[in-house]
């Protein structure tokens, strides 16, 4: 930052060669998501696929001083969208047209969301790409796909999406590139988790306590994966498909405690997180309850004071004048020891 007071003088001057213009190092919004941490600033591309209005914002933090934001929806060939957030002058300034190819210089990665993006004060947006010869190469590729080979048509997923449709060993590592919350957090009434209009996402390590085994799984369509009527003759009806059903699919409803060296929480998992925690799909679970409830009672068993990274959406939700924060997990996975161990060491190396 540079302060020019009374005695300051500015004068023109002729053009210095020697002076780098702005070079950029872009990243792809699949990078962003499987490689790059928590609060570190990159160079982005992309396609500019939708925006929110501008909306204020009231900063307890700045002492009830009124914010102004703007979310854009991003996108590049990765077919993954991303959210970056405009901040004062710049959210209220009305965007460019859906279609349009923006450069971001030295904007922050946050976890929010999955993985979000948010402008700096040393962050620069370039809206003119095909002027400029850092970027016209990329801008022209980017355009070409979007506006010639199907990209504006394509099917596109989020990056909070995305988080529920990885592999474990995809889960583990994008685990250890997201910054870690106590569950203390989540427990605290001043921290405005899930207060606001969307979900807030948050990671956690922590040890499983207990699991409630009453309706931990739920009879299923195979194909809408609605809950279906079991008919009490061997068939079952699915209201959505208008159709009766031979055998039905089994999909977990998991309600579980888990706790950390703060504090204690019950989280709730669906189908695809559960099956990461139990390593068994539902109807294989079924299938074990109903040969041997011993040996259902095993599995139950093995499962409690296993540590996982958990990722979880938090809201806060109304039921019967009741406002509660419901906390559900979206992806799972098992603690990599090897990972766990050399983060513990960056963390001492930093303090020593």
């Amino acid at each position: 930052e540079i302060t020019l007071d009374a005695s300051a003088a500015i004068e023109q001057t002729s053009e210095d060669g020697s002076i780098g213009k702005v070079s950029f190092q872009f990243v792809t919004i699949a990078e962003i998501f499987e490689n790059i941490p928590e609060n570190a600033s990159i160079d982005l591309i992309a396609v500019l696929k939708s925006y929110e209005e501008v909306r204020e914002v009231i900063s307890s933090k700045l002492g009830g001083k009124t914010l102004y934001k703007r979310d854009l929806i991003l996108l590049d060939e990765s077919k993954i969208e991303i959210t970056l957030t405009l901040w004062g002058d710049l959210a209220r300034k009305q965007p460019q047209d859906s279609g349009t190819i923006l450069a971001f210089k030295r904007v922050k990665v946050s976890d929010y969301n999955g993985k979000s993006l948010s402008i700096l004060r040393s962050s620069k947006v370039f809206q003119d790409t095909s002027q400029d010869p850092a970027l016209q190469d990329r801008a022209q590729r980017l355009h070409t796909w979007y506006h010639h080979e199907g990209g504006a048509q394509a099917e596109t997923t989020s990056i909070a999406s995305t988080v529920s449709k990885m592999n474990p060993e995809q889960q583990v590592a994008a685990f250890y590139t997201q910054s870690r919350d106590s569950l203390l957090k989540v427990r605290i009434n001043d921290t405005n988790i899930g207060q606001g209009p969307k979900p807030d996402y948050l990671s956690f390590k922590a040890t499983i306590i207990n699991i409630k085994t009453e309706k931990l799984w739920y009879e299923a369509c195979p194909t809408c994966q609605r809950k279906v009527i079991d008919q009490n003759d061997g068939t079952y009806a699915c209201e959505k498909c208008n159709a009766t059903l031979a055998e039905c699919e089994r999909r977990f409803l998991l309600s579980f405690s888990v706790a950390d060296d703060t504090a204690s929480q019950w989280i709730s998992a669906f189908n695809d997180a559960a099956i990461s925690i139990f390593a068994i799909t539902a109807n294989e679970l079924c299938a074990t309850y109903e040969e041997s409830e011993a040996q259902f009672t095993d599995i139950i068993e093995s499962k409690k004071y296993q540590q996982l990274l958990l990722r979880c959406r938090c809201k806060q939700e109304t039921w019967q004048d009741q406002t509660r924060l419901k906390i559900t997990s979206v992806a799972a996975a098992p603690l990599d020891f090897y990972r766990e161990s050399q983060a513990i060491l960056d963390d001492i190396k930093t303090l020593l």
